[in-house]
């Protein structure tokens, strides 16, 4: 029975030991966030003490400085002015009065009665006969299907894609077959490019001269 009872004290000053130290830590913790909860509004109510405390400082530095430029003497920057002298024209004179001096007309020789006057022969105008020759001999070149058969079944393929004419014959131009081509300039074997005109091209084909037009196929 004394065991008993002993473990039964041992038990009984365990629990109140256990009590004591929880109230003890109840109490101690008690002020640490008693502490907590009142530093917060603190540490708040600073940060808006400085905060209006900054901005007073920034609204009563303004006028301070908007009068420092108010005050600022206007003598600093004089205006120029430059004084703009017109030249003076000096006056001009009257021209003097301009008499116009007689024209004599030239005195016709008298005519005696019986006298006769010079024919005077028409002026017959000289025509352009080279153009003229040249431009009648270029109408008179056949087109291509009217050479003979046999010169045609031998002509290569040509096909004009293109075509420049010019009264200077140097920037005259055609594009035959792919290629650009000028006047006197080889097309293709025996098929030689003479002449480029508004129309079209005249070309030789041993020696047989021939013209194609433009919108011939």
């Amino acid at each position: 029975m004394s065991y008993i009872l002993d473990a039964l004290r041992k038990s009984e000053e365990k629990r109140s030991n256990l009590n004591v130290s929880q109230q003890l830590q109840a109490i101690i913790a008690q002020p640490e966030s008693r502490k907590r909860r009142l530093a917060l509004p603190l540490f708040i109510l600073t940060g808006a003490l400085i905060a209006i405390a900054l901005l007073s400082r920034i609204y009563t530095m303004q006028p301070v400085v908007a009068d420092h430029q108010a005050q600022a003497p206007v003598g600093d920057n004089p205006a120029i002015t430059l004084a703009v002298t017109e030249p003076e024209m000096p006056p001009l004179e009257a021209p003097s009065s301009i008499e116009a001096a007689p024209v004599s007309e030239p005195a016709s020789a008298p005519v005696q009665a019986g006298e006769k006057l010079p024919e005077i022969a028409p002026v017959t105008p000289i025509s352009d006969a080279p153009s003229g020759v040249e431009q009648v001999a270029k109408t008179n070149i056949p087109s291509r299907y009217e050479l003979p058969v046999t010169v045609q079944n031998a002509l290569p393929e040509i096909k004009i894609e293109g075509h420049i004419y010019d009264s200077d014959p140097a920037r005259r131009m055609v594009f035959v077959n792919g290629s650009v081509r000028k006047e006197k300039q080889s097309i293709a074997k025996n098929l030689t490019l003479e002449e480029i005109t508004p129309n079209g091209v005249i070309l030789s084909y041993q020696g047989s001269l021939f013209h194609i037009g433009l919108f011939e196929p």
